[in-house]
């Protein structure tokens, strides 16, 4: 007599990014602050064995976008969401003119290559509050890497331009820094503002491999960091050579803002 071997699949709930919100924003910004908090404490407490879909970051950054979606949230500090320390802190950069911050942070899932979630809010000049995140429709590749240090409002006319800065790490202890420009419309902020531009190319970023001459000793220690002056709007950075194997030139390259571009300037 043959056996009737049964196969049973045991259907999981699914639980959407929509079904993961618990945000209320007709609560108390210090309810809200403290929600997030949990969340994010969540968030680190899993880290990287985190296999979960949505994981525990994809949760929290959904109701962080859902709660700075909100214009009351705009000039609030989120004090307990800034507590939050589980070997990761979740960090607030403003801009210079302190209508774009950023909420940044090392991801509990990074890898070898350092991930760093980054979530922009920003008022226009229109009063509308509006909400980023960087990895929005970007392929793998484009994650966000970089901690920002810096949100500088450039003078550009009838526009609300910004230029940032921040650095990461990849597999090595040399860094990179990324220079990227930001613009705030009356309905987006874009970060693929082309900002830097050159005798034969126009680039929305700035990159400075200091990790690509990793190979040659002789260069670990000695290629200076880019410097940014906010008085004269003038980047100054190494010029490392674009072939197979990438070398500082000895040399520094300045670019300088005109109102539009930052351009070549000795």
């Amino acid at each position: 007599m043959k056996k009737l071997v049964l196969f049973f699949i045991t259907l999981l709930p699914f639980q959407s990014i929509g079904q993961a919100i618990v945000i209320d924003t007709t609560q108390s910004l210090k309810k809200i602050d403290s929600t997030l908090a949990d969340l994010a404490d969540t968030m680190f407490a899993k880290g990287y064995s985190d296999y979960s879909e949505p994981s525990s970051e994809d949760i929290f950054i959904a109701n962080l976008k859902f709660a700075l979606k909100n214009s009351k949230t705009f000039n609030y500090k989120f004090p307990v969401l800034r507590s939050v320390e589980n070997g990761y802190a979740i960090r607030i950069k403003y801009s210079t003119d302190s209508l774009l911050r950023v909420f940044n942070w090392l991801s509990s899932q990074t890898g070898t290559l350092h991930k760093f979630p980054a979530i922009f809010q920003a008022k226009n000049h229109s009063e509308k509050v509006i909400v980023l995140n960087v990895e929005d429709g970007k392929e793998e590749e484009f994650i966000p890497v970089t901690l920002f240090t810096l949100l500088e409002k450039l003078p550009a006319a009838n526009r609300q331009l910004y230029l940032s800065f921040g650095s990461g790490q990849g597999s090595t202890i040399l860094p990179f820094e990324i220079y990227q420009g930001f613009e705030v419309t009356d309905s987006s902020i874009n970060d693929s503002i082309d900002l830097f531009k050159s005798d034969s190319s126009i680039s929305n970023i700035l990159g400075i491999d200091y990790e690509s001459t990793w190979y040659d000793s002789s260069q670990r220690q000695d290629i200076p960091f880019s410097t940014y002056d906010e008085k004269t709007l003038t980047i100054t950075y190494p010029e490392i050579t674009d072939s197979d194997k990438p070398l500082w030139t000895g040399k520094m390259k300045k670019l300088k803002f005109n109102g539009e571009y930052f351009i070549p300037t000795k």
